[in-house]
């Protein structure tokens, strides 16, 4: 009954954790949008000035170099967390000063990289950070021997404490399931705040939501090179991650001058398509609003362009996530693809991008569960079996994997 109580205490304690970071982080998502509607939508975009949009790219991509070399390679990709994580059972924590301010530049001077790198970095080191309470104490008196007739008193200074004390250090099986437990309650709650918050505000949300899909003979027949069409867009994805980075190599020792290369060819490439400034989470509803008055050439070229940008980004200093350029890029081929055949464009997206996403990141539970909100419940079925098939697929032909 005591062990019942106090790992009882110590859930409810990281739930509330949970919420807490899940708020920070909600934070963080709304400064990057913030940053970016203050000084792009309300300013730089406003003035229509192509002298302009290069300018604050290059100042951007100066800032991106400085930071790159007085406070290092920030942020940490979601594979680096991830993979941290398993190798040590938490994430260093120190450097989130550090990678806010670097995931702060990068993203609110219009890099082609999603915030998902730095939110992360976030939910996991702070989670990494909150555990350590949880198990030492706010105290950090692991090594003091906590004496009490009262069993409620007992169960409560858990978070003063540190559940280590009241438990046998010994016993390795109970302390592991301890730390899973609260680790697991604590991303849950981080999670579904998140959500909540998001929902609460449409204007940051990343969730656009397209038309529900009526499917018919010709989308299911059209399903098969629909699929072929995402594997050929992670090949060429592939393709350009050997390919930059073997151009951006010799400059990686040059911190401040490959940060300003990549801020040029960013305005460049900007001053051509304005769709290649940001991740694409909050410009893709646009996207899909104007896609009738721009060709299939232009989609095309708008989708296999923002896959480059997002390259060139990650390897000249600009680093973020790849999940939602990959996204937007998906989105605009498709909508090409669907002008061409004819058929349902909500329909080409779902398919095109769970192919796309799960064969670059080679995890379909992520990529389903990501994009499954995008779409109408009659699509989630091909959503989960192309995301599948990709990620087996992509594992065997595609050995390199999304750029570090």
């Amino acid at each position: 009954m005591t062990n019942f109580l106090r790992n009882l205490v110590g859930t409810i304690y990281s739930a509330i954790f949970g919420i807490i970071l899940g708020a920070i982080s909600f934070l963080f998502l709304l400064l990057v949008y913030l940053g970016i509607h203050l000084f792009w939508d309300s300013f730089i975009l406003k003035e229509n000035s192509k002298l302009l949009i290069l300018i604050v790219c290059l100042i951007g991509g100066l800032l991106v170099g400085l930071c790159e070399k007085y406070i290092g390679k920030y942020p940490k990709t979601m594979d680096i967390v991830l993979e941290e994580f398993k190798t040590t059972g938490s994430v260093e924590y120190k450097s989130l000063p550090k990678a806010l301010v670097k995931m702060f530049t990068v993203l609110w001077f219009g890099g082609t990289v999603g915030p998902e790198a730095g939110l992360t970095g976030i939910v996991g080191g702070l989670a990494s950070l909150i555990g350590e309470y949880i198990k030492f104490g706010f105290k950090k008196s692991e090594h003091i021997h906590i004496e009490t007739n009262s069993l409620f008193k007992r169960i409560f200074e858990v978070p003063l404490y540190g559940i280590h004390n009241f438990i046998d250090k010994n016993d390795k099986k109970k302390i592991k399931n301890i730390k899973k437990l609260f680790y697991g309650v604590i991303t849950l709650f981080t999670v579904i705040t998140i959500f909540l918050l998001l929902h609460l505000d449409e204007k940051i949300s990343f969730i656009t939501k397209l038309t529900p899909t009526t499917l018919n003979t010709r989308d299911f027949i059209t399903l098969i090179p629909l699929f072929i069409i995402g594997l050929l867009l992670i090949l060429y994805s592939n393709v350009l991650d050997k390919v930059v980075a073997k151009i951006f190599e010799p400059l990686q020792q040059y911190k401040i001058f490959h940060g300003i290369l990549g801020g040029l060819i960013l305005g460049l490439l900007a001053i051509s398509i304005p769709f290649i400034l940001f991740s694409g989470e909050h410009t893709l509803k646009n996207l899909i609003i104007q896609s009738s008055s721009f060709g299939v050439i232009t989609l095309l070229l708008i989708g296999l362009i923002k896959l480059l940008s997002l390259k060139v980004c990650v390897n000249t200093g600009w680093i973020g996530g790849p999940i939602f350029p990959i996204m937007f890029s998906s989105a605009a081929i498709a909508i090409a693809f669907s002008h061409l055949l004819g058929i349902n464009s909500s329909f080409a997206i779902a398919i095109i991008m769970g192919t796309t996403l799960s064969g670059i990141v080679k995890n379909f539970k992520l990529t389903t569960i990501l994009i499954i909100w995008f779409f109408s419940i009659n699509t989630w079925p091909f959503i989960l079996i192309v995301a599948f098939l990709s990620e087996r697929i992509s594992k065997k032909l595609f050995k390199n994997s999304i750029p570090e």
